[in-house]
């Protein structure tokens, strides 16, 4: 059979209309500029010698147009040139594909880049996304597992920007295409996150880009993913609490820790709201430790958390029926404590 490079580049995603280079192309300007860039003796020469597209890549200096390679009309003659070459093929095997030849003067992550911001281009996108379909086949064909792509990629070198990497989105193209390949072997993208960087600071990461405009909405997938994750793995909410967040060697602030707006969210999505926050903290904690928490002075202090779940206390208390004199002793006699046990006593009276 013989191998073309229109059928090399045929997109292999189901989101890519399936077209050939040679229409991916048209839609580029400087193709005539490119056909006069080598002379058809020059070509002919080549194709004669049968030249590896390494080479007439090295010949053509594209290597020095870096992020301008795919606007290059040098980079149009280099197509038409792989194009020549699998087409004078008798034997399938000597075809030559573009990728390799890419990734071995920008390297994995550079040429990744590069697509990434040559596919939103209008005059670009067809080719770039022909030719990012084609890097993941060319990774799958090497059998890279999703761990091996990650580093591939550099993304194993920095947490905190990573939702907003160009990479990432590359990454995410191989994760989706790997998990239907080996349904044996599928991974969830936060897994992959904690396998390189761990539980905790991952979800610190996703918590504080829940509040940046730019990566609320992908964060907040990401953390549904994790809390699923999660009960995939059997946990419970105290299993989260202290063995996957370690809450439970918070020293500071526990309720201003964002690892503890993580553990409400799981809460809330454990059992169907079923139980609340404030149940599971008195299961956890229990009645004496978590009082000494809502009164602290440094977790009061204009916390809305402290707040709620001082009212939750109270409701807990009168459900109890304790009496006012027990909680007034149990409180003490700082000013947070003091004007809890007064809130108390007051709703007590009041019930």
């Amino acid at each position: 059979m013989r191998f073309h490079f229109t059928v090399l580049l045929l997109v292999v995603h189901e989101d890519v209309e399936e077209r050939g280079i040679t229409s991916a192309l048209k839609s580029l300007p400087g193709v005539d500029k490119a056909k006069k860039l080598l002379l058809k003796q020059q070509l002919a020469a080549y194709l004669k010698k049968e030249k590896s597209t390494d080479d007439v890549f090295t010949k053509l200096n594209l290597a020095k147009t870096g992020d301008k390679l795919f606007e290059s009309p040098k980079f149009l003659a280099w197509v038409k040139y792989v194009d020549d070459f699998n087409m004078k093929q008798k034997d399938p095997d000597k075809a030559m594909s573009m990728i390799p030849t890419l990734t071995k003067q920008f390297g994995d992550a550079s040429l990744a880049k590069m697509l990434e911001v040559a596919a939103r281009s209008p005059s670009t996108k067809r080719l770039a996304e022909n030719l990012q379909a084609q890097q993941l086949k060319s990774w799958k064909e090497a059998g890279l597992s999703v761990d091996d792509v990650f580093r591939r990629l550099s993304l194993n070198t920095g947490l905190d920007d990573i939702l907003t990497n160009p990479l990432f989105l590359t990454f995410n193209k191989y994760l989706v295409d790997f998990n239907t390949w080996n349904p044996g072997k599928s991974t969830t993208m936060v897994e992959t996150l904690a396998r390189s960087y761990g539980d905790i600071p991952v979800t610190r990461m996703l918590e504080a880009a829940t509040k940046v405009d730019d990566t609320k909405a992908m964060a907040t997938r990401l953390q549904g993913q994790q809390r699923d994750v999660w009960k995939d793995m059997g946990l419970n909410v105290d299993d989260v609490y202290s063995q996957v967040l370690r809450l439970d060697d918070t020293t500071g602030n526990l309720f201003e820790n964002p690892n503890f707006a993580v553990w409400t969210k799981f809460v809330d999505d454990f059992n169907g709201g079923q139980t609340s926050s404030f149940e599971a903290l008195w299961k956890i904690l229990g009645e004496k430790t978590l009082v000494q928490k809502l009164i602290a002075p440094r977790q009061t202090r204009r916390n809305s958390t402290v707040r709620e779940l001082q009212d939750d206390l109270i409701r807990k208390w009168l459900s109890l029926k304790t009496p006012p004199a027990q909680v007034s002793k149990l409180l003490g006699t700082s000013f947070e404590g003091t004007t809890l046990a007064s809130r108390y006593k007051w709703n007590f009276s009041n019930q």
